[in-house]
């Protein structure tokens, strides 16, 4: 069982994701805290469109340790962050960097946990680490600190990008499709908060 302090932890930081919304800012919080939490040698965050057909890899930290590209395909099933996504449960896996098959020291653990909110897929956090041993592996308390900040991630990232679409339908017009004068509003403001920061005209 986890200790009190990692218990207030894992709240502190739920509590923390839902202070913006702004969905970049959101993700951002998200990485300051997993690796905190839960050792690991690189964390990815991927989020899916309801248009795409892929995951796009928003953001991670050791970006190049992370063993697949910016965009994973839902059809590659054998790829352990597309198999969490679409089988909606956490998923433990390796990943091999040599050539043979092997258990070697290059292998990767691989933790990949599903964001979900409600039946809505937001996307997916995957965590890695070198797995030259088996107590190197993720274990199942690793995998539930990272479920608990993924729930509050996905109601997070679900309310930031519904803001975001709502304030976006605000500004463009129906009919037209152009922009209208809130966004002429928007602009204006943020022109003045720039020129007064640099000490610029408008």
């Amino acid at each position: 069982m986890q200790d009190e302090s990692v218990k207030i932890s894992i709240f502190e930081a739920a509590m923390r994701l839902h202070e913006s919304l702004d969905p970049g800012e959101v993700v951002a919080r998200a990485l300051e805290v997993l690796p905190r939490l839960v050792e690991a040698e690189s964390w990815a965050v991927f989020l899916k469109s309801e248009q795409a057909d892929h995951l796009e890899l928003v953001r991670a930290i050791n970006a190049t340790a992370v063993p697949v590209g910016p965009f994973v395909r839902m059809d590659a099933i054998s790829i352990p962050v597309v198999r969490a996504v679409s089988e909606q449960r956490t998923i433990f896996a390796g990943y091999s960097q040599s050539a043979d098959s092997s258990i070697s020291d290059d292998e990767l653990a691989t933790l990949c946990v599903p964001l979900f909110t409600a039946s809505r897929l937001i996307g997916a956090v995957q965590a890695t680490r070198r797995s030259d041993a088996a107590a190197h592996a993720f274990n199942r308390e690793d995998a539930r600190t990272i479920e608990l900040i993924g729930g509050a991630l996905a109601k997070a990232l679900a309310n930031a990008i519904d803001y975001h679409n709502a304030t976006r339908q605000t500004l463009i017009d129906d009919l037209t499709r152009l922009y209208n004068v809130r966004y002429l509003y928007q602009t204006l403001d943020n022109e003045i908060r720039r020129a007064r920061r640099y000490g610029s005209s408008v």
